[in-house]
């Protein structure tokens, strides 16, 4: 797959004049979400999928690393060196991180045990790491306070408003083997291969997008990224059906991943 570039996507969306179609678009990058797991509103003749919009939620708090983990000391110097400063275990102890602490629940998909489960988007409020955090934090809480939807829009509507934004943009897909939904003669799924072919760069891209981010910039592995975007660790990395569950991780287990300059 060939995605646009990141810094280009982003141009994009920070262009948008009407703040929840633009706060909206941030959101789903950054959260990794489906757009129901974003927009507030479904029409009856949805019954494929469960929107899960409307229990979004958001708050502040504080990252306090441990040095008893040594994932997480490893991670934080490494970091250190790549931008060029000394951490100790001392700086490490004495470090206290603002973080937006987003709660996203998962988009109900059919056949899984685990439906509707809440799995927690930590973003650093410190500018330098994710400049949208701190306007995008201030627009839920003046939500919740008002006690209005966080984004009140149908998905189709949101599709429909992002299309111009992303005019032009398109995702090349390499060729895949699809599962059919009719079976063989010994009862098993027919396979279709599938050419490579170019899509056009639509809402649910931006979760394609960031999950790319996440692997390639921040260093997220298999599971992080399952968890973070609410995916299985089958559909991730390609293994047992005894995997086709949502994972929850501890979002202090990835933040320090996040800790990164822009």
């Amino acid at each position: 797959m060939s995605l646009p570039n990141v810094q280009e996507v982003r141009q994009r969306i920070e262009q948008v004049r009407e703040e929840s179609l633009r706060f909206l678009l941030e959101s789903a990058y950054l959260f990794c979400a489906r757009i129901g797991e974003v927009v507030h509103y479904t029409y009856p003749c949805d019954t494929g999928t469960g929107t899960t919009g409307p229990k979004l939620t958001a708050r502040e708090t504080v990252y306090k690393p441990s040095i008893e983990d040594s994932g997480t000391v490893g991670t934080l110097m490494m970091i250190g060196i790549t931008e060029g400063l000394k951490i100790t275990l001392s700086d490490i102890v004495q470090m206290r991180e603002p973080v937006a602490l987003f709660h996203v629940w998962t988009e109900k998909r059919k056949g899984l045990k685990r439906q509707g489960i809440r799995r927690d988007i930590a973003l650093p409020l410190n500018p330098d790491f994710e400049p949208w955090t701190k306007d995008l934090l201030g627009y839920f809480q003046k939500q919740q306070v008002s006690k209005q939807p966080i984004f009140p829009f149908y998905r189709q509507k949101a599709y429909t408003l992002a299309k111009p934004v992303f005019e032009g943009l398109t995702v090349k897909i390499t060729h895949y083997r699809k599962t059919l939904p009719e079976l063989d003669g010994k009862g098993k799924h027919l396979m279709k291969m599938i050419p490579e072919h170019v899509k056009p760069f639509t809402v649910h891209s931006l979760r394609k997008i960031r999950e790319n981010e996440l692997r390639r910039n921040y260093r997220f592995d298999a599971f992080e990224i399952s968890a973070y975007g609410g995916w299985t660790m089958q559909t991730m990395a390609g293994t047992s059906s005894a995997l086709a569950h949502y994972d929850v991780l501890p979002w202090e287990d990835y933040f320090p991943k996040l800790l990164r300059k822009r």
